[in-house]
């Protein structure tokens, strides 16, 4: 494995390489239309944000090659814990890199945790970018249709920028 720094519109990315496979990690730009973002936990599978202004809480996945259940597990309490608190209307995931697929006894997990959360907070739409990982897509797919129809609006996109649109229009 090695590690490479870029510069892309002066914001660092880094690329590691796994064997053949190259992951990008990206940093979250600022630009003026989203000034008022405040990224409030990261880790290194994870970036919660923030913009009150808007109520959008955004969830951006990085690279979960390595990511194990129990740490998922703490991630989703946090992101359960996140939606109490900031109450958003409105949740873009940026799932492109995840590839972590999630079985179906942690699906119900997740629904047990999440949707109770969702449905208390108020959220009305959630905007999902799908991930390049089709095995990770689909368990995405099937955990959020058990949810379907009971608190919030959801739809999918090939891009951030096409969700966070549909989420603020």
């Amino acid at each position: 494995m090695y590690e490479k720094i870029l510069r892309v519109n002066q914001q660092p990315i880094k690329q590691k390489t796994f064997g053949e496979k190259r992951v990008i990690l990206r940093k979250i730009k600022i630009s003026l239309d989203m000034k008022d973002i405040e990224v409030f936990y990261e880790n290194e599978y994870i970036v919660y944000s923030i913009d009150r202004s808007k109520a959008l809480f955004e969830v951006i996945w990085k690279d979960t090659t390595f990511l194990r259940e129990e740490v998922f597990k703490e991630i989703i309490i946090k992101q359960k814990e996140s939606t109490l608190f900031y109450r958003p209307r409105k949740v873009l995931i940026d799932s492109t890199f995840f590839d972590f697929a999630i079985d179906p006894s942690l699906q119900k997990w997740f629904d047990d945790q999440i949707f109770s959360a969702t449905i208390k907070s108020g959220i009305q739409k959630v905007g999902i970018v799908i991930s390049k990982d089709l095995f990770a897509q689909v368990s995405v797919e099937q955990t959020m249709e058990e949810g379907q129809g009971i608190m919030h609006l959801t739809r999918y996109f090939r891009t951030y920028q096409e969700a966070r649109y549909w989420l603020l229009n």
